[in-house]
Parts: structure tokens; C-alpha cells; sequence
């Protein structure tokens, strides 16, 4: 799969270098939301001289070429690998644990939208916030 990505890249006119290799393996490597603090913390195992700010402009270019995702929360930004297939995020505002959904709860919707308004939407990664059911019981 890295050979792909590799690939990719560089039909697109970017470089692979070894810092978005390493970040792009961790995330990958994890199979769920990483914070930046998780993903500096293992870079720093890995290679101890690498500059923080290189850290974010790699996970920024990994982002901006959709090789992951940036997913905002309360608790601040988080990063997963971007797997094959859409799914969305329901993130409890009080506890802020995040849960999947695919994406096939939203294909009526995403029907609906795209004969009624000629609008065609990208369901690729959508948090919805609300309230899981221990949080709610605890509200009321």
C-alpha cells in the first residue's frame, strides 16, 4: 500500500519524504483518531530531533491530500488514516467519545438533496455532535 501512495504522490508532483512516512505508518499503523499529542509522542520515539513545526505542516499536506483526516472535538483536533469508504463521527458533547456510523444511514438523505436541489454531497467524514445515552440520563 505504501508503494501506492508513494506512487501517487509523485504523479501528483509531490516528494515522500521519511517525516510523512513515518506519520503517515503511525496513523495508519493505529486504526483510530490520534491527538497530536499521541502523534508527536511516537514520532519522538521514533526520530527525537524532529521539529514540532515539521510535525504540523506534515499533517497538514497529509490532510490537504486526503491520505487522512482532521477531525475537530472539544478536546482538539484528532487524525485517523483514510480508510476506503465514507463514515461519519457522533461525538458526545459531554463525555467527547467519538463513535462511527457508515455512511449508507445518509444515502436517502444524500438522494434526496441531490434530486431535490441538484446539490451533490460529500459525505466523506462528518462529525454530528450531541449527547450519548449515559451522558443523556445524567442530564435529566
Amino acid at each position: 500500500m505504501q508503494k501506492d501512495i508513494i506512487n501517487t504522490l509523485r504523479q501528483s508532483g509531490f516528494r515522500f519524504t521519511p517525516q510523512r512516512a513515518i506519520i503517515l505508518e503511525i496513523i495508519q499503523r493505529k486504526k483510530r483518531h490520534m491527538k497530536i499529542s499521541e502523534i508527536v509522542k511516537e514520532i519522538k520515539a521514533i526520530q527525537p530531533y524532529i521539529n514540532i513545526s515539521t510535525i504540523y505542516r506534515t499533517l497538514s499536506f497529509l490532510t490537504q491530500t486526503g491520505l487522512i483526516t482532521e477531525l475537530q472535538t472539544q478536546e482538539g483536533t484528532e487524525y485517523e488514516y483514510e480508510e476506503a469508504g465514507q463514515h461519519q463521527h457522533l461525538i458526545c458533547k459531554k463525555c467527547n467519545k467519538s463513535r462511527e456510523i457508515h455512511a449508507e444511514t445518509f444515502n436517502r438523505l444524500e438522494t434526496e438533496i441531490k434530486e431535490k436541489y441538484n446539490f451533490y454531497l460529500d459525505l466523506k467524514h462528518i462529525p454530528m455532535y450531541g449527547f450519548c445515552s449515559k451522558c443523556l440520563k445524567k442530564l435529566h
